[in-house]
């Protein structure tokens, strides 16, 4: 199911769904757990198994290639024709609530380290949900330690660590 994550990211509810249930079957699976049907079963068992959902590991995987594209580590996505750096201004930063999911403007200018790329202008939402400007927009969301991890790996835990 990660096969591609990195470029392929479902953006619509229904597809979203599609393959988290697939993993809750696997977490029943891996538990031995057919007949739990309470309320959170399958969030408490992906716990134990610290597991994180799917759409979070496709996250985490989209960010890593971005931050390997930026740092000029992937041949065949060049820095200078993919990403492009903005110039320095005054930061953006919003409030982010826990239980809130906003489509604020704001939210998509929002610049939290000096790495921070210029957002490609989209109109469709297939564009707009695309590898480059979504992975954008949360790679401006990263605090300036992670984005200047000296590797991948350090990305890498830098960016897990952030998540605890």
């Amino acid at each position: 199911m990660e096969y591609g994550a990195t470029i392929w990211n479902p953006y619509l509810k229904g597809d979203i769904d599609k393959l988290e249930k697939i993993q809750n079957t696997a977490i029943r699976f891996i538990k031995k757990d057919y007949k739990s049907r309470e309320s959170g079963c399958i969030t408490k068992m992906r716990e134990e198994l610290e597991l994180e959902t799917l759409e979070a590991r496709r996250l985490s995987l989209r960010l890593i290639l971005m931050y390997k594209i930026v740092e000029g580590l992937v041949p065949a996505l060049p820095t200078d024709k993919f990403v492009k750096f903005q110039k320095s201004k005054r930061q953006i930063k919003s409030t982010k609530f826990r239980d809130c999911e906003t489509t604020n403007l704001v939210e998509k200018r929002v610049c939290n380290n000096t790495k921070s790329l210029i957002i490609p202008d989209s109109r469709t939402p297939q564009y707009k949900n695309s590898f480059l400007v979504s992975t954008t927009v949360h790679w401006n969301h990263l605090q300036e330690d992670v984005v200047h991890a000296k590797s991948a790996e350090a990305f890498k835990t830098a960016l897990a660590d952030r998540r605890d």
